[in-house]
Parts: structure tokens; sequence; C-alpha cells
């Protein structure tokens, strides 16, 4: 009888315990074009290397949930870079600049590209054509564990040096050919209490 006592107190407690815990996802993004190869110091002077070099860069997070039930996810959208301002630079810090969430259906799958990061950081605007280069974290928080994966896509602006343009810089809407670069992460989660 005892025994039964405890398997019963532990089933009645174990999915509280469950659901107190939280799953941490850090994904990090470049989104935008990059058309200077120059930084730019936290005096605001002109020189330096640049956040990332010049070219044309976009991140899509992709987002699984194969539970067989709903999972819940908070997200917070950190900007530590836009265009050559530095927000960031240590010691400085920033809280997140957005916020957003899902209810994610069982076995359903999502995506934040650069696009909705720009919604996001942005107050629902659309992003321009040829959005300036942006570079920060997007967090996610979940109820439960879930696949994150960060697909991230680099592009050479090579043409409008051609065109008369300074070196490395992007034409919009001109096809660049100069060279692709892709890497794919799987991006590992931290339980929390």
């Amino acid at each position: 009888m005892r025994r039964f006592l405890v398997v019963l107190a532990l089933m009645l407690v174990l999915p509280a315990v469950a659901a107190a815990q939280q799953y941490v996802y850090a994904v990090k993004y470049v989104c935008g074009y990059n058309a200077s190869a120059v930084g730019q110091t936290s005096a605001g002077v002109i020189g330096g290397e640049p956040i990332v070099k010049f070219g044309n860069y976009a991140t899509d997070i992709n987002i699984l949930n194969a539970n067989d039930f709903p999972v819940d996810i908070e997200k917070n959208f950190y900007l530590l870079a836009e265009k050559t301002d530095v927000k960031a630079r240590e010691p400085e810090q920033v809280p997140p600049a957005g916020f957003d969430g899902i209810s994610l259906d069982p076995r359903g799958a999502t995506v934040d590209d650069c696009v909705r990061i720009y919604e996001v950081l942005n107050g629902g605007a659309p992003p321009p054509v040829n959005p300036p280069i942006t570079v920060g974290w997007v967090v996610l928080r979940s109820s439960h564990e879930i696949d994150v994966t960060a697909v991230y896509t680099a592009a050479i602006c090579t043409d409008y040096q051609a065109n008369g343009g300074p070196v490395g810089s992007c034409r919009p809407g001109v096809a660049q050919g100069a060279g692709l670069s892709i890497d794919v992460e799987q991006i590992e989660g931290r339980r929390i209490n």
C-alpha cells in the first residue's frame, strides 16, 4: 500500500515539476546588406573593421515541435548592431528590443527569417528592399524540448565595382555571383527551472 501511495504521489507531482521546467535556445542572426568595408568606433569615428565584412547576409531559424502536444514558445529579440552602429560593444549591454511568441501545434514547424526579425524589431513594418545589416540574438524559451536549426547564408557583392561603385558594394536589384556561403547549425537547448 505504501509503495502505491508513493507512486501515486509521484504521478501527481512530476507533471507539475515538468511543466515548471523550461528550455532555452539562443540563436545568433545576421541579416541584410553591409555595403561598407570599414567599421565605426564607440565614439562614432569611422575606422577599423565592420561588424561583418561587406556582403549580403541571411539567417533563417527553423523551429520544429516533434511532440504529440502543443508547445508554447516565447521569443526575445536582441539587436546588437545595425548598419555601422554597434549598440552593445562591451561593456555596453542591451535589453530585448522585441518580443514574440507562438503556440506550436503538435508535429508543427515554423520559421523566423530575416523578414520576421525585421518586422518584430520595427513594430510590424515590412523590411525595405535590401535592408541594412542587423546582428543580434533570438532567444527562444519553450515549455518543452523542441528542435531548432539555424541556416546562415552569405553572398559577396561584386558587380557594383564594375559599374563604378566602391569595392565590395552591393547594388540593389542586381544579381550577384562571386560567391555564396551556407552553414546549417543545430541549436542545442538548455533546460532551466
